[in-house]
């Protein structure tokens, strides 16, 4: 029997290969070096491991975190296969005790992290192994690490061209579930891979449906999209640490079962939330992005950005963790316009910035995000793949409306323009509602030409505005101080009156959102409420329970409980208010 056809069914217990696994095992196999890009869950293991066990030698891993090293020597020691990692979390006694065992070449696959394989100690412990008992091939996981404008840029990553220089003989092949063409082209040079061996996998993945929208400010939003899901076991990304440990203590208040992980922990508390979520189902992952690569648990539901994430890339690998088992699962990605700008800042971004590559990497994401297309079919266009529409995600499910919005977003230039170009949404937008806040007063703001020019669009209408104008690069976070600021394709709108249309969500709830009388009037009790109370207005009610107040229009406050975010203490405070409002409208 073929010996790669053999292993693949008595070791790994496939009976047939996955999309281009068995071309990629034979070239390899033969000698050949290899750039492979496959999908999460795709099988991109295989493509090395099998050729690690057909030839001579041990194959050497390069894999950026521990965790993922650890996983996969587990995996494969429960095959009975000899495969072990040398990393930090060993002794100085088990490190030496490891290396004579693969100097007596004891090992088919051995795990190192780029930092040790470049140690000048370590080469040359390759050297003796390669003269004693041969290297089968150098197996470089999570590839994308080599780009330097990628997701997750590691330095050590760009010297591993080490590899070719001293063991040119030796197959090479490099792995990622996601690059797009300058980060393949980054790999392919960095490893001195050939054009021609470059091996490209769909990166449909048929079963995962995208939803975009508008974060929300209350925690208890959080709990009641969980507590909605089929089986809750999913992973919940955020931005920084401290977002990731509110969160936490949020869902456990709430009596959710979940779990934290980032990078400020101890290894142990890393390594025993890991092992939690790896050992349990409908558990809850709250994490930053240092937890996920290379994770394999089969049946994560879903994946939740509560905030934007790096890149388009980063989020198509971090979304791929859900639905590994090919059941139904779902990505959602929560944000605002403050989220864009904050990333802006992050990455050192602005209007005197010269960082091309972060630059479209951030308005990309953003285009993305605003773009009225399928998702699916926006996201895969991005990485080289064309896509027909993939009919469950939100666009494909409810299409968005497009809306003539030219005059709207000149009156939103001019505001940015007159107010200085450094005041964030929030505040712009109370100038272009005219409601006056503190900060407005104090600024003087509600003397501009441009203050209450905007009361015929609700505050969300204008929160989708200046986050359409910020993707489509009309305006841009100010590179010296926080806020929004023009570019030079302002102008186009301004002055040369060229067309900008809004695309509106087409979400049930949303779609509904038409300016009314009755939402007019519920805009101007909340300002007005958060005006005295010296409130933000969302802590009063957000945008999406005000649509829901003026479409359903209930007369009893009973009937306050089914509107969305209206929770019993803002019943009790706020109900016999809102009631009378839409009263009133009613009868005028």
């Amino acid at each position: 029997m073929d010996p790669i056809e053999s292993i693949l069914a008595s070791v790994f217990g496939f009976h047939q290969f996955r999309g281009l696994q068995e071309q990629v095992i034979r070239h390899v196999f033969a000698g050949g070096n290899a750039l492979v890009l496959m999908p999460t869950g795709g099988g991109k293991s295989l493509c090395y491991q099998i050729p690690a066990l057909v030839r001579t030698g041990t194959a050497i891993v390069i894999s950026p975190l521990l965790a993922l090293m650890h996983n996969q020597v587990d995996v494969l020691n429960q095959r009975d296969i000899a495969a072990v990692s040398l990393d930090s979390s060993q002794d100085e006694q088990q490190m030496r005790a490891i290396e004579q065992r693969v100097l007596a070449g004891q090992y088919k696959l051995l795990y190192v992290a780029p930092e040790r394989l470049l140690q000048p100690g370590f080469i040359q412990l390759l050297r003796t192994l390669h003269e004693r008992h041969g290297i089968a091939l150098f197996a470089i996981d999570e590839a994308h690490c080599i780009a330097q404008w990628g997701h997750d840029f590691r330095p050590e990553y760009q010297r591993l061209s080490i590899l070719h220089q001293c063991f040119a003989q030796i197959p090479r092949i490099a792995l990622t579930a996601t690059a797009d063409l300058l980060t393949q082209k980054e790999i392919l040079q960095g490893l001195a891979i050939s054009e021609q061996e470059r091996f490209v996998a769909s990166f449909v993945r048929p079963n995962l449906a995208y939803a975009l929208s508008d974060r929300p400010h209350a925690y208890r939003h959080l709990s009641d999209f969980i507590r909605k899901q089929p089986k809750p076991s999913g992973i919940i990304y955020a931005s920084t640490r401290s977002e990731v440990e509110r969160l936490y203590r949020q869902l456990r208040i709430l009596g959710m079962p979940a779990l934290c992980y980032h990078a400020g922990m101890s290894h142990n508390e890393r390594q025993s939330a890991y092992r939690a979520f790896m050992d349990h189902d409908q558990v809850i992952m709250i994490a930053t992005v240092a937890f996920g690569m290379g994770i394999d648990k089969r049946n994560l539901r879903f994946v939740l950005h509560h905030g934007l994430p790096r890149s388009l890339e980063a989020y198509y690998q971090e979304t791929g963790r859900a639905g590994r088992d090919g059941a139904f699962a779902s990505a959602h990605l929560w944000f605002n316009t403050h989220d864009a700008l904050l990333l802006q800042q992050r990455l050192g971004i602005g209007q005197s910035a010269d960082n091309a590559h972060h630059q479209n990497r951030v308005s990309t994401l953003l285009h993305f995000t605003v773009h009225p297309e399928c998702r699916r079919v926006n996201l895969l266009r991005h990485l080289g793949e064309n896509s027909l529409p993939c009919g469950i995600c939100d666009h494909c499910r409810n299409p968005p409306t497009a809306l003539d919005a030219t005059e709207a977003a000149q009156k939103m230039l001019s505001c940015i323009y007159r107010s200085g170009q450094r005041f964030g949404a929030r505040h712009l937008i109370n100038i272009i509602l005219g409601i006056r806040t503190p900060a407005i007063g104090s600024y003087g703001h509600d003397r501009l030409s441009t203050f209450a020019i905007g009361k015929d669009w609700p505050p969300y209408y204008w929160n989708l505005l200046l986050r359409q104008l910020l993707a489509e690069g009309f305006i841009l976070g100010n590179a010296d101080q926080p806020g929004l600021a023009l570019t030079t394709r302002s102008r186009e709108i301004l002055f040369d009156r060229k067309a900008f249309i809004l695309h509106i969500p087409g979400d049930s709830a949303v779609s509904t959102a038409t300016h009314t009388p009755l939402l007019q009037a519920l805009n101007a009790w909340r300002a007005s409420t958060a005006h005295r109370l010296n409130v933000p207005e969302n802590a009063i009610l957000e945008d999406q329970s005000l649509i829901e107040l003026a479409r359903l229009k209930p007369s009893a406050e009973d009937e306050l409980h089914v509107i969305s975010g209206l929770g019993l203490q803002q019943t009790q405070r706020f109900g016999a208010q809102l009631l009378k409002v839409i009263a009133s409208c009613a009868s005028s």
